[in-house]
């Protein structure tokens, strides 16, 4: 079709190793003549379905990120809520010797408690909806645009541990200041109405 005849338009090295395909290419061009022969690797092939990749990779971290931060705020603002109606109460368990510390450990164990609970509902959601994509193919790509026919997924225990971590951190600190509000209500502003 091209005029080639009999004669080989390239050659395909497969490696065991991914990672190596850089080094291999560097060590073949310098021992091939670059006028005649081009090397490129996978990457090279499909640098645009990679580079897409890593933009929807990062763009998934900020939307989380910023998810993880409108549910630290609504720990926040939901123990203050709590703070402010259960002030007459505290009021009454301070009156009768609780101390300051007991206080601050009912409403963080509070705040810890809705994040522990918000953060293994999403753990168990995304990972369900991972395991459905990855079984029956939910989001199907075109073979004839990206060269692949599905969404890849890949399913890291680095990254379930780092978004678990990060999420119980800011519920933790989502908590500190009602509870430190909490624990320094003075029991007689408290009840003085009572």
């Amino acid at each position: 079709l091209l005029g080639y005849g009999s004669r080989v338009q390239g050659l395909d090295i497969r490696l065991n190793n991914m990672n190596s395909s850089d080094p291999t290419k560097i060590q073949l061009e310098q021992k091939l003549n670059s006028d005649d022969f081009k090397v490129s690797t996978w990457y090279d092939f499909h640098k645009d379905l990679y580079t897409f990749m890593q933009i929807e990779r990062w763009g998934a971290y900020i939307l989380l990120s910023l998810i993880i931060a409108i549910a630290s705020f609504n720990i926040l603002g939901s123990l203050s809520m709590s703070v402010i109606e259960k002030k007459r109460d505290i009021g009454i368990l301070v009156s009768m010797g609780a101390e300051q510390k007991s206080i601050l450990k009912i409403f963080m164990y509070e705040g810890l408690l809705i994040g522990t609970i918000g953060t293994l509902a999403g753990v168990i959601i995304g990972y369900g909806i991972c395991y459905i994509h990855m079984k029956y193919n939910i989001y199907p790509l075109d073979p004839m645009q990206y060269k692949i026919d599905t969404m890849p997924l890949d399913v890291r225990l680095s990254d379930f541990f780092f978004i678990t971590g990060v999420s119980m951190l800011l519920s933790f600190f989502a908590s500190l200041l009602p509870a430190k509000r909490a624990a320094k209500i003075n029991p007689l502003e408290a009840i003085k109405w009572e």
